[in-house]
């Protein structure tokens, strides 16, 4: 983007593995090919809010494990389709495998003969249902994202404050998208692909005043639940929203949230403050 090499116009942020680092680099040698002087901020795992586990199965009230995922274990077609999958590819079941799948399946590349594609498909459906399980019946991936929306609410405060950076990019994992957009109430339930953008958009209203906030999937506008449906957030109904994820501080019971989303396609022109980007690697 033009006019985005001055110091301090662009930040970059990304999870400190070899992973996420080289996918921003591609992404960084992309927007920016006439090259770009900045260097990354990492964190350590422990400490960076957007190193979220990418399987949440226990309460992070009690350590008991998610009723629901209890559920899928004794359901009866579960049981017939992880003996089935023992039998044919000679190892036990594990969520961890529908990774496998997926990526095989993203990438084209051929599944192992003893895989059947029937098999391949009942794994990626008890593979989904498992790793979505805390999303769907549970706040705890919201209560785990909390940390990283508001880091980015105090990114958005240093921008109007001080006018920059007017982009920063992270690299992140699918997972933490998936409870980003969840947390919000913006979820498809479509699991997100190699590359997919989330994009946090700050905008300067000056006939209002006021500033709003837009976010972005794959460069869909998205309308967000806990703003009311609305495309066009404003500012303090955003950090209300980032406000109401935050876990409760005494003992809790996962309530089962409801989730919804619509795609808005029209067209708006406002003045631009800053934007913010997280990249998926």
């Amino acid at each position: 983007p033009a006019g985005l090499q001055s110091t301090g116009s662009v930040r970059l942020y990304s999870c400190d593995n070899e992973r996420n680092l080289g996918s921003l680099d591609l992404l960084v040698a992309q927007l920016f090919p006439e090259k770009l002087e900045a260097s990354v901020d990492t964190m350590p795992p422990k400490e960076d809010p957007f190193e979220l586990p990418g399987f949440v199965s226990t309460s992070p009230c009690d350590g008991s494990t998610l009723p629901k995922l209890q559920e899928i274990h004794a359901d009866n077609d579960f049981r017939d389709f992880a003996s089935r999958w023992r039998s044919h590819a000679n190892v036990t079941w594990n969520h961890m495998l529908y990774d496998c799948i997926l990526t095989s399946g993203c990438a084209g590349l051929p599944l192992p003969q003893a895989i059947s594609s029937e098999l391949a498909d009942e794994a990626l459906y008890w593979g989904f249902q498992q790793s979505t399980a805390a999303v769907f019946y549970s706040n705890w991936t919201t209560w785990d994202a909390s940390q990283a929306l508001q880091w980015l609410a105090q990114r958005m405060h240093h921008a109007i404050e001080h006018g920059l950076p007017k982009l920063a990019l992270w690299s992140t994992h699918d997972s933490t998208m998936i409870y980003l957009l969840n947390a919000l109430h913006a979820w498809d339930n479509i699991w997100p692909g190699y590359g997919s953008a989330l994009v946090l958009e700050l905008y300067a209203d000056r006939t209002a005043h006021e500033f709003l906030v837009r976010i972005l999937r794959d460069g869909q506008p998205l309308k967000l639940g806990l703003c009311d449906d609305k495309v066009l957030c404003p500012l303090t109904r955003f950090l209300q929203a980032v406000e109401s994820t935050k876990p409760p501080a005494t003992p809790c019971t996962p309530p089962t949230p409801t989730m919804a989303l619509s795609l808005l396609s029209q067209a708006w022109q406002p003045t631009g403050l800053a934007m913010v980007a997280v990249a998926l690697a």
